[in-house]
């Protein structure tokens, strides 16, 4: 077992139900059997299953995220949006009842203002835009660096949430980047 764990390759896909696989590259996860196991080995690594949902209580996607060099990595896959780019951020709480609207503002211990083209700022919780295709599938993938998956760190993504928004982020304009309503979101636990 120990060769083979040593010897195996292992990929790190988020498949169509959004669960996360570790499987040598000659093998294919058998989705219904591996759900529980997925989880439960992306959670004893590190890593945090987020699943997405729009205001009405739907889940439309998965995130990953996970502690990467000096920072975190969040992954996400969702469906069902309007085609186009969506202002995707960390925001400083977790929201309830899906209401969006409870998850505060962005992430931001530094105290700086919104935006990467900001010369003021830019938040701990500002990504990149999620771009979404003709047929309403999105993914991202972003760094941020500096953050941590640690219980009690002003740094920690853990109890905040993660927001798409219904417009793009144009990276300056504080507080939001003009990205509009928070139309998804998930809470990372």
């Amino acid at each position: 077992m120990k060769k083979w764990i040593a010897s195996a390759v292992l990929l790190w896909a988020i498949t169509g139900n959004g669960m996360v696989y570790a499987t040598p590259e000659h093998e294919h996860p058998d989705k219904s059997a591996g759900q529980t196991q997925g989880k439960i080995e992306s959670e004893t690594q590190g890593k945090r299953m987020v699943s997405i949902y729009d205001g009405s209580g739907k889940e439309i996607g998965k995130a990953v995220v996970f502690q990467e060099g000096n920072g975190v990595r969040v992954e996400v896959k969702v469906s069902g949006l309007t085609p186009g780019q969506h202002g995707f951020h960390i925001h400083e709480k977790a929201f309830t009842d899906f209401d969006f609207k409870t998850s505060g503002e962005h992430l931001n211990p530094g105290h700086r203002q919104h935006g990467f083209d900001n010369p003021k700022g830019f938040h701990m919780g500002d990504m990149t835009n999620l771009e979404v295709k003709e047929d309403g599938t999105g993914e991202n993938s972003f760094l941020i660096e500096g953050a941590n998956l640690a219980k009690n760190s002003p740094q920690s993504l853990l109890g905040r949430s993660i927001i798409i928004h219904a417009q793009p982020d144009d990276y300056k304009t504080d507080p939001a980047g003009n990205s509009g309503e928070r139309i998804a979101g998930g809470n990372i636990q």
